[in-house]
Order: C-alpha cells, then structure tokens, then sequence
C-alpha cells in the first residue's frame, strides 16, 4: 500500500513509496540483532551514502573502501558505525567508524562536502543550551604523510581576571611517530606566544580569546587544535542536596531538597546577593524517563522567565524609571507599549540593545531618549528581554519555578509503571562580566523507581542476559540475567541512603538453576558484603520465580552495587534473577 498525504502543508509529492520494514532496529536495552549499537537512550540517525567517484578530483575524499556504503550514528549513544550492504541494498554487516580516534558530542547532522570530506555537526552535551562543546568537524583522508593530530588541554577556559590559565598539548600525537612542533597562539594577536608543549598565560584583559595550538611534523604537515577561554566572569556554582535519597523515589516518602549558589561576582544565595527569583528550580516526571526532552525544555523556558527577571532588576538599578514605567506612559513610552510595538519583529532585541545604549530620537515624539555608552551589552539585551517579555499573552507563560529550598511529596507516579523518571533540575545564570556574557551553572538529578530490572546492569562478567520466551514461561516474554557460580553483575553509582532491604525476584529449576547465594557489595565483585540473599534450591521440576530479601548494612552515599554469585557447583548456574528492589526503612 502506498501511503498518501493530502495535508495542505504538504510541499512534496502526494504519493509515497510503499511502507518499508525497519532496515536496523534496537530498544533501550542490549540489541541480540545488532548488539553494536550498545544500550540507554536511543536517537537513531541516518546519514549520507558515500560514493567515491563522485569526488574525482578531491585529495582528501575517503578511500575506496567506503563506496557504497552507509553511514548512521546516534545521537545520544554517541557512536558513529558504516552499514555494507548487498547489491540489492540488504543490511549485510555494520561496524564502528574511528570508534578509537573520533570523539563526538551528540552528532545531529552529517554529509560529505563537495571536496569528499565529511562533516559533522555536533550538539554539545547540554539540552536546549548553547554548548561551548558545540561544533562543525571536518573528516579527511590522507594516503600519504599523515599530519600530527593537535589536542590542546586547559585547566581553566572561565574565570575573572587575571585569569591564569595552563595550557598543554601533551596529549597530541602523530601516527607516522614524527618528532612534533609547537606553536601557541593564547591571546588573537597573530604571534607565537611559546613553542613548548605546555605553558601558562594569565589574561589580564577582560574578553572571550580563542587559544590555538598549531603542531607540526618535519615534513612540514601540521593541524590545529583551539579552547575558548572566557576571561572577566566566573563561573556560578551551584549544588542541588537532597534527601533521603540521590537515585530512587518512593511512595508517601517527602523528598526534602536544598540549592545553594555561590559567584564570585553576584554574592550568594546565602548572603542576599542572589534573590531566590534567579534561580531556577523544576521538577517534571517523565513517563518514559529515559528520554529527557520534554523535561529538559520545560526547565529552559523556566530559565528564560528568570533571565527576563534579571532584566527586570538591571532596570530597577539603572535611570530607566526616571523617564519609563511598566504600563504608564511618562517622558517616554511605557515598556508595555514598546513591547507591543516591537512583538515579533525580527531583529528587534539587537535594534533596541543599540537604542538603549546609543540612545536616539523620532520613534515615539521629539523627545530624545539618552544613551548608556558604558551599558555592557549583555546587560542591556537581558533588560530588552524582559521589555519584550511583557507583551506575550498571558497563556503563553512558562510553569512555576520551585523554590530554591523545600519539600516535596512525588505523587505523579502512582499508577504509571516502573519506566518514569522524575527529573529535577536546578540553574543560575549570573549577571555577566566585563567583555564576557553570563553564565549558567546547573545541576540535574533523575530519580528512578525501586524496582531495577536485571538486565540493565552496567557492567558483568561470567552472568548473561537471556530472554524467556512465553513458550518457556507459560505467559509473557521476559528478559532475565542468569547468574552463574562466581559470576557477577554490578550497577554503577546507586544511592544507599535511606535504603534498609534489597529483595532480588529470582527464579530456579530442577536441572537447571542450583540455588545458593547472591552478595550485595560494596564498589568491587570483592568489596565489603553488606547483604547476603538466599537462592533456595529448586524443590520440584515445575520453574518457580519469587522475593527473596536481604537487610542491608547501613550505608551513605553513591556506591558501585555488585551482586557476586555463588553455588554448589563451580560454573553451573545458580539462579534466573529478574528485577531488583531496593526498599527505604519503615515509615515512622
């Protein structure tokens, strides 16, 4: 059947091809069909075909291997693989792309260029932010004398001034194992500012400098490695503490939380500098917790509402007011009219950012409005943000930002599964500094239901994952860990505060589980056992699955969590181990 789109938007064809099946598939866990592809959050991408004719004059298109083949990533995996296809266009074998030698930031685009080289856009790490981590790569290749690979280091890329920072390129390299040059140039003016591999410089001027790293080998080949540094602001900082736990949420439990900020330049939270309105506190569940947009958007638009309140306090300090209200009109315009006259219109927060500080004359009467010459412009663009802000409706208004210190009871998940997350999130964006803009700092946690599926453990040796089909099971599909005799299964950073009991649902067979015991410890498969549970051994041929629970020695804090198995028979199976759930102590 050929799917059709009569949608009056449409701007393509009407007529689609026919509906295809997947070409690659995978879920959140481990892939039996593609175990390349890894496991977590998933994004699959598509990119370009490469075809090496097409490029017949380029020196630095991709070899003749890469004909004909495609090329996919994802985006939050970060992996980029090449799929070879038969010459019918069947998936016939995938593998990883310079998986040792590429390192990605969240690729969102990809092709090759006119000259046959690859180009990659990348993201960054943060969500909906502007990440100093975003970029645009340029993949080569080169048969020949292969150029040495600069990597630059900083200890510091933001501070106030003087802002010292210690550079090194030790980590760069070459593959033909040529003796490497260096040459740095840290402050924009054109000139070598040491030929070491490593160096320090202290920016004593205000101002965003690119640092580049030129090494080179003796045949005179040599690439480029950059870091912006940003001099004159200090980066916040900021913690989010809760209690009493860092990675579960449970039922009729108060979550009791606390932010703290500190900047160098603002103050503190702590001593008034701060206001509890700039900083911005969400807490959103997500049903399907593994995918973090929405949540991650919310707390943007939340971050957005407290930057333009920021703007609300720069104009209460400055002479705005002398000739300016919020909604009536004085010597000038009331902000409100301003905004309802400049809603929309592109350009219009650069074209008031100059007005405010050039000042100007003719737009609303003969009356001349003064200008601010020594204004930052960062400043002034976070006080025409908050102009503008006034002329959104008022259904368009972000949520409620949580205070910066509370309690909360989670309710949002009851009756909604095991797979939500509640995703808390917590930002400050100073004020900015001379010649650099503001920064934000922010701090996410995600809370996790109790119950933890085997299969998802982080890391294992000698234990498998392994699916019971409904055949085997007399119901349901299950995706199971089977635990054999000194094998183990570990899950990285779990939060034991406030946990009292583990209970792991487990399953045996006559003839084909044991029994014996699984120990809970602490950081290594031999660290310290703070439980012990109790596998029976099977007592029938009929598979019986059930709880079997443990008490937990009291312990704070993040830990590595190992299960270690152990039975009769060395290397024989012990048990089918389902899910995992970590209980807090009686409620009081």
């Amino acid at each position: 059947m050929r799917p059709v789109n009569d949608s009056p938007n449409n701007t393509g064809a009407r007529v689609l091809p026919p509906a295809q099946p997947a070409f690659i598939w995978y879920p959140y866990g481990a892939s039996p069909e593609f175990p390349l592809v890894g496991s977590g959050g998933r994004n699959a991408m598509a990119g370009p075909v490469y075809y090496y004719d097409d490029y017949p004059a380029s020196d630095v298109k991709f070899p003749r291997y890469y004909d004909g083949k495609l090329f996919i990533y994802d985006w939050i995996r970060d992996w980029i693989a090449v799929v070879t296809m038969d010459d019918e266009g069947n998936y016939a074998w995938m593998e990883p792309f310079l998986p040792t030698t590429l390192d990605v930031s969240n690729t969102m685009d990809m092709l090759f260029g006119p000259d046959g080289a690859m180009y990659i856009l990348e993201y960054g790490k943060g969500w909906f932010s502007q990440n100093l981590d975003a970029r645009l790569s340029k993949i080569t290749y080169n048969p020949g004398n292969r150029p040495p690979q600069a990597q630059i280091a900083a200890d510091h890329t933001v501070g106030a001034t003087p802002l010292t920072v210690a550079f090194s390129g030790a980590a760069s390299y070459d593959n033909d194992y040529d003796d490497l040059r260096f040459a740095w140039d840290v402050d924009n003016d054109g000139t070598v500012d040491a030929r070491e591999p490593a160096f320090t410089h202290t920016y004593r001027e205000p101002g965003v400098y690119t640092a580049v790293l030129t090494v080179s080998d003796p045949a005179g080949a040599e690439s480029r490695a950059s870091v912006e540094i940003l001099a004159g602001n200090a980066m916040p900082t900021l913690s989010l503490a809760v209690r009493p736990n860092r990675t579960f949420y449970f039922d009729d439990r108060p979550l009791v939380y606390e932010v703290s900020v500190t900047d160098p330049e603002d103050g503190s939270l702590a001593d008034g500098g701060i206001s509890p309105e700039q900083v911005v506190v969400s807490l959103q569940f997500v049903p399907e917790g593994r995918d973090l947009t929405i949540s991650a958007q919310g707390h943007q638009e939340l971050m957005m509402a407290a930057t333009t309140a920021l703007g609300k306090d720069l104009i209460a300090q400055a002479d705005c007011q002398a000739c300016h209200q919020e909604n009536s009109v004085s010597l000038g315009p009331s902000y409100v009219q301003v905004a309802e006259r400049y809603a929309g219109q592109e350009g219009a927060e650069d074209y008031l950012v100059q007005k405010i500080i050039k000042g100007g004359s003719g737009v609303w009467g003969d009356r001349a409005m003064a200008a601010h010459p020594d204004l930052p412009p960062e400043q002034a663009a976070q006080m025409v943000r908050y102009i503008l802000s006034l002329a959104e409706q008022e259904g368009d208004a972000p949520g409620t930002t949580l205070p910066p210190s509370g309690t909360v009871t989670l309710t949002e998940h009851r009756g909604k599964g095991t797979d939500g997350r509640y995703i808390f999130t917590a930002s400050y964006t100073d004020r900015g500094g001379e010649g650099v803009g503001p920064l934000t700092a922010r701090e996410m946690l995600i809370l996790r239901h109790p119950r933890v599926e085997a299969e998802d453990f982080d890391a294992a040796e000698g234990a498998s994952r392994f699916t019971l089909t409904a055949e085997m099971t007399g119901g349901p599909e299950m995706e199971v860990v089977i635990g054999m005799a000194g094998s183990y299964i570990a899950f990285e950073q779990i939060d034991l505060s406030d946990i009292a009991a583990l209970t792991a649902v487990v399953g045996v067979s006559q003839g084909n589980t044991t029994g014996g015991t699984i120990q809970v410890r602490l950081d290594a498969p031999d660290g310290p056992v703070v439980g012990t549970i109790e596998v029976p051994a099977p007592d029938g041929p009929a598979p019986r699955f059930g709880p079997e629970t443990t008490p937990l020695t009291p312990t704070d804090g993040l830990h590595d969590v190992y299960l270690t198995f152990d039975g009769p028979a060395g290397g024989a199976p012990v048990c089918i181990l389902d899910a995992l759930v970590f209980s807090p102590p009686p409620a009081p």
